[in-house]
């Protein structure tokens, strides 16, 4: 979360999620952002032993496109499986039908592989 603050068009939802008060007229502290981290994935990264997949939109405007990458390369660095798909011009819903498609027939496949 406290990586994206600069980045993304929903900064109040990093705060509220983190128990956190927002306020526009102001930047946030070095309390904030560790206390962000503290309730981020990447935080928790050392619990993960589920193999993971990870859907990227591209144009993401709600999670910057590189916090799942970071991820990714968290999970690989402790050996977790981990499969990312790359969506180039597509925000955070997957909205567009052939990539809203892919993903669903990638899920399925992914839990016919690992259930």
């Amino acid at each position: 979360m406290a990586s994206k603050m600069g980045a993304t068009d929903i900064p109040d939802w990093g705060y509220t999620e983190s128990g956190l008060s927002f306020s526009h007229s102001r930047l946030p502290s070095s309390e904030v952002y560790a206390a962000m981290f503290e309730k981020s994935p990447l935080f928790h990264v050392d619990k993960v032993k589920t193999p993971t997949m990870i859907m990227i939109g591209n144009a993401d405007k709600r999670v910057p496109p590189q916090q799942g990458y970071e991820y990714a390369k968290a999970l690989k660095a402790r050996e977790v499986e981990v499969r990312v798909l790359t969506y180039p011009d597509d925000n955070h819903s997957l909205a567009k039908t052939n990539y809203e498609a892919d993903a669903f027939i990638n899920m399925f496949k992914w839990f016919v592989d690992h259930l």
